[in-house]
């Protein structure tokens, strides 16, 4: 080592003593820096999962009419305390600037006046003002399920998609492998051309199945990433998990047999919205009804300074009585259509009970047909690639012919469609009944 420092001094190595020092270096930064100096950061993190709670999360705290109604209802927190305000005194200073001229003197004075009564005026604000808290949490929850439910309807089209996509690619490899024999027997004279031609169409339409199927993968996943807000949704593909078979939807499907539907519909927020909404309407109509009032104040004036030659500067209390009933009496007709509006209101409830159960049927009438279909759909799809087995052996035999051989292959292809077509309708079903159900942990949060 002296003599490695001693050359050091000098600048005089051999090559294999420069060779030594580089593994010496390298050989102690590894020590230093322990397991993390061999593994890259995809070897570490690994690939993201790529899952639909991922996506209602990412949502839930990026997308902009989510914060917007978020926002909105901190608003509505702030507006209850500057109504309860209205209780308090209002005070008011008056201070006018000399005009020099001696029969228009200026004013300068102090006035403070509190209402004493004013029919329930201040208190039907109050009221409203708190019921309008109410109403802005409540759009948020439904402003929160109707973005889980876009995602919901996006999540199921990219599953069907997705494995439509796998299906089609399955099948262009069998036809591929189909082609390749034929192809050697139209080279040994033992089949025709058109056997050939035969098995290229197929192909040309299974691979038009194929592109639609990566356009629908394609819009589904751009829609994902608008509502979600993530991106490369693409390259997360590959830990897509896999349709589960139906023993765990079974206990789902006894709770949608149990279900209390009306009350589920009422519990929702768009029909707590529409009640809300009748709410108002009737604070509102207290509101009207209470400006038709007088109000008694009482009111404390106090003059400051010198506003004229032996002026009286000592303070001043009224008790006094204010009435404005508007143009024409304009608030007696305002109070009667706002009587109509709350019989509007009414109706908008059982609008949205209507809807909301309507939305619940179909949802579970979606996920008992996918339910049922699933079964006989994985028998057909099993049936039908044991029937392609034994139609590609009695070809080789002769007793099959070409045409009978490449439209099992179709058949196939169409049995596995239909299959995870039937898979994908039964977690997208499954998914909206779980957030209109008060189910899904991340639609109940608060918002």
């Amino acid at each position: 080592m002296d003599l490695g420092f001693r050359k050091l001094s000098t600048g005089k190595f051999n090559r294999s003593e420069i060779s030594l020092w580089i593994r010496t270096v390298c050989a102690g930064i590894a020590l230093l820096t322990g397991p993390a100096w061999s593994q890259t950061p995809a070897q570490t993190l690994g690939p993201r999962p790529f899952t639909v709670d991922a996506l209602y999360a990412a949502a839930n705290q990026t997308h902009p009419l989510l914060l917007a109604a978020r926002l909105e209802a901190q608003a509505g927190s702030i507006d209850v305390n500057a109504v309860e305000r209205q209780r308090w005194p209002s005070l008011s200073a008056v201070v006018e600037s000399n005009t020099g001229n001696t029969s228009s003197l200026p004013s300068h004075s102090l006035r403070v006046q509190q209402i004493l009564w004013d029919g329930g005026l201040v208190t039907s604000k109050v009221t409203e003002a708190e019921n309008q808290v109410i109403l802005s949490r409540l759009r948020v929850q439904w402003q929160q399920r109707q973005l889980f439910l876009q995602i919901t309807h996006a999540w199921q089209a990219m599953l069907a998609a997705h494995a439509r996509v796998q299906v089609a690619q399955k099948t262009m490899d069998r036809l591929q492998g189909f082609k390749v024999q034929m192809q050697r027997r139209v080279d040994a004279e033992a089949s025709s051309r058109i056997d050939l031609v035969l098995a290229n169409s197929r192909q040309l339409q299974t691979q038009v199945e194929l592109d639609a199927a990566q356009r629908n993968l394609k819009v589904a996943l751009l829609k994902l990433e608008q509502l979600s807000g993530e991106v490369n949704l693409r390259q997360r593909l590959s830990a897509l998990p896999s349709f589960s078979g139906l023993a765990p939807a079974a206990p789902f499907l006894n709770q949608l047999q149990q279900a209390d539907w009306v009350d589920l519909a009422r519990r929702s927020p768009a029909v707590q919205i529409a009640r809300s909404e009748v709410v108002s309407a009737n604070n509102r109509l207290r509101t009207k009804e209470a400006e038709r009032w007088p109000q008694l104040y009482l009111r404390m004036d106090k003059p400051v300074g010198n506003n004229y030659p032996n002026a009286n500067n000592s303070t001043v209390t009224f008790a006094g009585l204010s009435y404005t009933p508007g143009a024409g009496f304009a608030n007696v007709v305002e109070a009667e259509a706002l009587a109509k509006r709350i019989a509007k209101s009414e109706q908008g409830v059982d609008v949205a009970m209507k809807e909301m159960q309507e939305t619940l049927q179909n949802d579970r009438e979606e996920f008992l047909n996918a339910y049922a279909q699933i079964s006989a759909l994985e028998k057909s799809v099993a049936g039908s690639d044991m029937v392609l087995a034994s139609f590609e052996r009695q070809f080789q035999a002769n007793r099959k012919t070409w045409l009978d051989l490449l439209n099992q292959v179709r058949e196939l292809a169409q049995n596995e469609y239909a299959l995870v077509d039937a898979q994908a309708s039964l977690v997208g079903s499954r998914l909206r009944l779980e957030i209109n159900m008060d189910q899904n942990p991340l639609a109940t949060a608060q918002p």
